[in-house]
């Protein structure tokens, strides 16, 4: 691979921080990148491993709190949404260079999701092959194909001002299932719903925390986490909290290799084995960020900060001499994603590739020699 491009691209990408992470395969893998300031804007970069150069980037105004996902279609396979609605997707591949065979993902800005302007969304999963995308006011969407948004539940002018009115607080954060059958959303103060392909019903949670996020994997059971760190598990009207809890910074859930994999931006990525929560060896800044001194030094401060640390954070961290950070772990892991075969892990500035044995540096979005290929 060219350095040089890699290079370029990172170049291209400073000033923005990573949203999204999405993998159809080792040699397509997507970024969803945010401006950093107050602009709202949008860069896809992405790593196609049969093109001469391997990463390039289209970038859009905006955009907000994307979420992206590949889905199994041949030409149509990568989905990023923002919180809008805004939509931006592959429409098959268009030629890179003059050599016909040298082929790139065709990105285009699609029409908007037909979304109330008070319904902004918060997740988009797959789904049985289609992806579904849940938000405030108990709002869903299922793609049924380009362009083409089928509303579920919610996105209803009467019903929002009717919750509004009475101060209810409800809205799903997150949403998955096993079919256009069965299929689960959750979200604030255990707002817990099901729908069985013809109807919604809410289900008696456990808990009356907020819901952040949840994971329904190929043995068929439903994790949710909580905005605590709780963790829930179970199916249908059977419930139960696990006595295992991780911080309380969860960012997100996903289910590789037998294990539920759980991102905490603060305090790194954790793995639940259906027995015990441990932390992920593996995982890092690829260097010892604290080390044994009892105050950070200032390349330590910048190397927390240039990871999404606030400088009060890092002010508290550095005040607390008996805090140390693993090297083993991301410092701030927010979002996963998989294709199966790879993990993907992203922070604000990083992302990072686990094949089952190794890690990797895949992407980091300032210039650094690290990155820019996997094995």
């Amino acid at each position: 691979m060219s350095k040089g491009i890699y290079s370029k691209i990172q170049k291209h990408t400073e000033g923005h921080f990573v949203r999204c992470c999405a993998i159809e395969n080792k040699d397509r893998i997507y970024l969803g990148m945010e401006n950093g300031g107050d602009a709202e804007g949008l860069c896809i970069t992405y790593h196609y491993a049969k093109t001469r150069g391997k990463w390039a980037a289209n970038c859009k105004p905006g955009y907000y709190r994307a979420n992206c996902t590949v889905i199994p279609a041949e030409n149509n396979s990568f989905v990023l949404i923002g919180w809008k609605g805004d939509v931006f997707a592959q429409h098959g591949f268009k030629q890179h260079s003059k050599n016909p065979s040298d082929m790139i993902p065709n990105l285009i800005e699609e029409q908007p999701i037909p979304l109330l302007s008070n319904c902004p969304l918060a997740s988009m999963r797959i789904i049985d092959g289609q992806a579904y995308v849940a938000g405030a006011w108990r709002t869903v969407f299922r793609r049924e194909g380009v362009e083409n948004w089928t509303c579920l539940h919610g996105n209803n002018a009467k019903e929002v001002e009717r919750l509004q009115k009475s101060e209810s607080i409800v809205g799903f954060s997150d949403i998955g299932g096993f079919g256009k059958d069965d299929i689960y959303a959750c979200g604030a103060a255990g707002d817990l719903w099901h729908y069985d392909g013809k109807a919604w019903k809410q289900l008696d949670a456990p808990t009356n925390k907020d819901m952040v996020c949840m994971c329904c994997t190929p043995k068929g059971e439903v994790y949710i986490a909580c905005e605590d760190g709780t963790l829930i598990k179970g199916r249908d009207s059977r419930w139960e909290v696990l006595k295992e809890k991780v911080s309380d910074d969860v960012q997100d859930m996903l289910w590789y290799q037998e294990r539920l994999y759980i991102a905490c931006s603060m305090h790194g990525l954790y793995q639940y084995d259906e027995q015990k929560v441990v932390s992920t060896n593996g995982v890092s800044s690829f260097g010892e960020i604290i080390g044994k001194e009892e105050t950070l030094s200032e390349g330590n401060k910048r190397a927390l900060e240039a990871n999404g640390m606030s400088r009060e954070d890092i002010d508290i961290v550095n005040a607390l001499s008996s805090v140390k950070m693993s090297s083993d772990i991301l410092l701030s892991p927010r979002k996963l994603a998989t294709d199966g075969e790879i993990l993907l892990v992203s922070d604000n500035n990083r992302v990072v590739a686990f094949n089952g044995d190794e890690w990797k540096v895949l992407f980091v979005t300032y210039p650094s020699e690290n990155g820019g290929e996997l094995w």
